[in-house]
């Protein structure tokens, strides 16, 4: 459905700008002026509720990873198998609907967002990954989003489904108390999810979202919470690529603010984007 609807914006793109007799060399420019696909009307409106669709995206993708797919699922997997279903299709609505209409694109963008999307739609065809098609959708849905914008929900959801699975898991609402996996001296406790590692990734992208969307006004109790979930996340999940990332954020953070030079070095730039 989404590569069709691409498939046709290019199209009517194209017929358009025959029209308007539109040069090539303008026509493939990738920093000419951007529109909305179809009617290029009611842009701010359209850029809002587009905000707003792949914020009930990300709501519905971490209600899955953090409560249906944690023990509640071993405890109620028809309930749980049931919400994953209805979950999914709001993703995958509310995903193609920013993409195809609350997105502004000039040619060049729409026709790699064509080329990218066929390229990675025709690797799902050959693992039959859903959690690669969400990835696609994500990043393809994210063009025209603020940072900001997404990551104050982002931290919210998180917070909430984290918290209420690690707090029922405290209190042994699913019936197990804090699930734990030995490997020789270390203890990994799980905290109500199916794995100490998934409990450590979903800390470290709540941690990046929180300081991401605070960092122009963060305080040193921003820092100080982060660094704590990042001690939570090391010595308590035992998740230690999580916790040392967690650590090294907040690291980033601190330079961001009060080394801003360090961070015009390229040899910075190359280590923190691997």
């Amino acid at each position: 459905l989404l590569l069709a609807g691409l498939g046709l914006a290019t199209a009517l793109f194209l017929i358009t700008a025959f029209f308007r007799k539109t040069g090539l060399k303008e026509l493939a420019s990738y920093s000419s002026p951007q529109q909305m696909l179809w009617v290029d009307q009611g842009t701010q409106l359209r850029r809002k509720c587009g905000v707003f669709l792949y914020a009930l995206a990300l709501v519905a993708l971490l209600a899955e990873v953090t409560f249906f797919n944690t023990q509640f699922r071993l405890v109620f997997p028809e309930f749980s198998d049931w919400a994953n279903i209805q979950l999914d299709r709001i993703i995958f609505w509310a995903l193609i609907l920013k993409t195809l209409f609350f997105t502004r694109y000039n040619f060049a963008q729409l026709l790699v967002t064509d080329i990218v999307y066929f390229a990675l739609r025709w690797v799902f065809f050959n693992n039959h990954n859903p959690w690669l098609v969400f990835a696609i959708f994500f990043v393809i849905a994210a063009k025209d989003l603020k940072m900001e914008e997404i990551c104050l929900p982002y931290a919210l959801a998180s917070a909430l489904g984290t918290g209420t699975t690690i707090l029922f898991s405290l209190f042994g609402v699913w019936g197990y108390t804090v699930l734990q996996e030995h490997y020789n001296i270390t203890v990994r406790r799980w905290f109500g999810f199916t794995f100490h590692n998934t409990l450590g990734g979903v800390l470290f992208g709540l941690c990046s979202a929180w300081l991401l969307y605070r960092q122009a006004k963060a305080r040193w109790a921003d820092w100080l919470a982060v660094f704590a979930v990042g001690c939570f996340t090391m010595f308590g999940v035992a998740s230690r690529t999580a916790g040392l990332c967690i650590f090294f954020l907040v690291i980033a953070s601190l330079c961001g603010r009060y080394l801003e030079f360090l961070l015009k070095m390229k040899p910075i730039q190359v280590l923190l984007s691997a």
